[in-house]
């Protein structure tokens, strides 16, 4: 009876309140106001549930990052499910899939020593500032909820086993070639919670695990997942983020307490209290989450300059945008078009050489991320170097240190010049060579000082297993590549000794999993064939249901072609010339090594984008802006709403078509919470 009143008062509250409609993040399906009121009553809002402002087209892109696609509105929020390439394939129970024969698989420890050896060595191409890029894209678009689950809150699997139905504990075989001798034979791990254990999906489904950030590539791991965290992250006046100033550089604001590798007696204190939690987990991350604050104050000083007559919200929203499009002008046609191929992105349609508007929205395509591209881009772990070096900046190496040791740890960055010197590192020191080795700092050590012994390798396959990707031959069928039949065919594209390793390992050639199959392949440019089709499934997805894309037209807020011409001047060594620490001088291709016609230049000589397009010569174009009132942050959207389209191009209703056209309709041708109470609430 209690709860029945209790629904009903919820109910009641709802219908007074409601401004939208109510759905479920699984599903994405519409519910009741009822539905929606039994959620919250179990209080599984907004991880199970959420409401939904009713969608507006001519409405710029929300902070909660929800309407993007106007026919499925919860989808691209956070909470949104992975998408599959492929149906999963579970065991009995939900369990692992076994082999072909019913005998479970093989250690996944023992797989990972069988094809990758522990060793360094360093590429002479790629920058370590590769995976920084790649770390990057990675925290915008998926959770890392199940890092701190397996490190802060069930650090003990290796002491429940699989009694404890929270651990997936990888074993490690007594004659491990590297930890034969320790007293380790197990590796502590836990499940990913899903949305079963949630109670936002029937048990009788396959368990899928919960994705807390928005899947698409917004800069959520920037400006936060919600309306409230953002608004929470800004200053509220010029369009600024709230920042601190340290030895004369903005800094995000101190004050979090999950740096839990600080060394307090070093005067290691600084913890970024941001709108995501992620900005203090990686180092790479870290440090670029501070040149994005920077940039964002950067660029909303030159607009609140030129722009006199713009209030707070006009400016924070256009600095967003342009922020966003920047990094994905980057991603697509610097990182990737080097990584893949820009011939090949081509010709996949991922990148086009026309310079102007590409209208290739597809609204069919709901905003999501593909499991299996989180699975397959976690054999970057190859090229992720154990060493962070310090470099002068003439270039003199000045201390090697150990990456995993500087992970949480955000105190230790202001001090001895440890973000100058790490910030030349970044373009001066190769990744790790993309090879059958290992860092062993990652193969033994990825956790630093929080567990005595973790392999990042061995976790890889471990997810592969726990998300129940089918087996590798089925991946190379999907990608059109030749399917093997029998071990021996294995050696047109793996070596030798690697098919060996995997046919001690598996049964059959039907066993093998996504992950040991890519880790055998031999590299078709920089990547594995099967990891590059996968990859470039998802950059594909990625652009074509996007309705915000930057080179798109057709939406609210979109670039004028001018503005775009600015953005696609964009680079990487721009980026960290005009916000890294004492960098003067960098080479114009940072994914790159210095090298022959990829010399270290001054930074007046990197190219660099302009806002002259952004002027607005203020009583002409449009009335002058409301300011927005700091104690009314809630009315701030709608009113930018109608201020941002006065300067951007107008725009259109979505077509419901997929070519790619450029604004004048033809095809396009070439022209001359982290939620720490989420966390808390369901730790394992």
């Amino acid at each position: 009876m209690h709860r029945t009143w209790a629904l009903s008062a919820v109910l009641l509250w709802l219908l007074a309140t409601v401004a939208g409609e109510f759905y479920e993040t699984y599903s994405g399906k519409q519910i009741s106001p009822f539905k929606y009121a039994e959620y919250q009553a179990l209080g599984l809002v907004p991880y199970c549930a959420q409401e939904i402002k009713t969608c507006d087209e001519h409405e710029k892109r929300r902070a909660d990052y929800s309407c993007n696609n106007l026919h499925h509105p919860i989808r691209g929020t956070t909470m949104s499910p992975y998408r599959r390439l492929l149906s999963p394939k579970f065991g009995r129970g939900d369990n692992f899939r076994p082999q072909m024969s019913g005998t479970p698989l093989p250690s996944a420890r023992a797989v990972r020593t069988s094809l990758l050896s522990d060793g360094r060595v360093a590429d002479k191409k790629w920058t370590s500032q590769l995976m920084g890029g790649l770390l990057i894209v990675t925290t915008d678009s998926t959770t890392v909820h199940d890092i701190f689950n397996y490190v802060v809150f069930t650090p003990t699997c290796c002491v429940t086993g699989d009694s404890d139905p929270r651990c997936r504990p990888i074993y490690v075989p007594n004659n491990d070639i590297h930890l034969r001798y320790s007293t380790t034979r197990c590796i502590n791990l836990t499940r990913p919670i899903t949305y079963q254990d949630l109670g936002c999906a029937p048990p009788t489904l396959p368990p899928e695990r919960i994705n807390l950030a928005p899947p698409q590539l917004e800069l959520s791991n920037l400006y936060g997942d919600t309306e409230t965290r953002m608004v929470r992250g800004r200053e509220m006046r010029g369009g600024r983020l709230k920042t601190e100033f340290v030895n004369g550089k903005e800094w995000p604001p101190s004050g979090s307490y999950i740096c839990v590798q600080n060394q307090l007696t070093q005067g290691e204190t600084r913890c970024h209290d941001s709108p995501s939690l992620i900005s203090n987990l990686l180092i790479q991350d870290n440090v670029f989450i501070i040149w994005l604050y920077r940039n964002h104050n950067r660029l909303a000083r030159q607009l609140e300059l030129m722009n006199p007559c713009w209030n707070d919200e006009l400016i924070f929203s256009t600095v967003r945008e342009i922020q966003i499009a920047i990094l994905n002008q980057i991603w697509y046609y610097e990182m990737f078009a080097q990584l893949l191929g820009y011939d090949y992105l081509k010709e996949k349609e991922i990148i086009y050489d026309t310079k102007g508007h590409i209208n290739d929205y597809d609204p069919k395509l709901e905003p999501l991320l593909s499991i299996e591209y989180i699975l397959t881009t976690r054999w970057f772990h190859n090229m992720q170097d154990g060493r962070l070096n310090k470099y002068s900046q003439k270039g003199k190496l000045l201390q090697e240190l150990n990456i995993v040791d500087y992970n949480l740890r955000t105190g230790a960055l202001p001090l001895n010049n440890t973000i100058e010197g790490i910030t030349q590192g970044f373009f001066r020191q190769g990744s790790a060579k993309a090879d059958y080795v290992i860092d062993p700092e990652m193969g033994e050590r990825v956790l630093g000082s929080l567990q005595a012994v973790s392999d990042i390798a061995s976790i890889d396959i471990q997810r592969g297993r726990e998300a129940a990707v089918p087996p590798y031959v089925e991946y190379r069928k999907f990608c059109k590549l030749k399917v093997p039949k029998k071990f021996d065919d294995l050696l047109e594209w793996m070596p030798a000794e690697k098919v060996d390793s995997l046919r001690f390992r598996y049964e059959k050639v039907e066993d093998i999993e996504l992950h040991p199959g890519i880790m055998g392949e031999k590299l078709e440019g920089t990547l594995p064939p099967t990891a590059k089709c996968i990859v470039a499934e998802q950059l594909w997805w990625w652009r074509k249901s996007d309705r915000f894309w930057y080179e798109n037209n057709q939406h609210p807020g979109a670039f004028t072609k001018e503005q775009l011409l600015e953005i696609r001047k964009a680079t990487m060594s721009s980026i960290v010339c005009d916000n890294g620490d004492d960098v003067n001088e960098i080479q114009p291709k940072m994914f790159f090594l210095p090298d022959e016609g990829n010399e270290i230049v001054s930074c007046s000589k990197i190219p660099s984008m302009s806002l002259k397009p952004w002027k607005d010569h203020c009583g002409k174009d449009h009335p002058e802006p409301k300011e927005t009132s700091e104690s009314e942050p809630e009315n701030s959207s709608e009113e930018a709403t109608t201020t941002v389209a006065t300067t951007t191009t107008t725009a259109t209703t979505v077509a419901e078509t997929t070519p790619a056209k450029n604004a004048d309709g033809e095809k396009a041708t070439p022209e001359p919470e982290d939620d720490w109470d989420f966390w808390e609430k369901w730790k394992y």
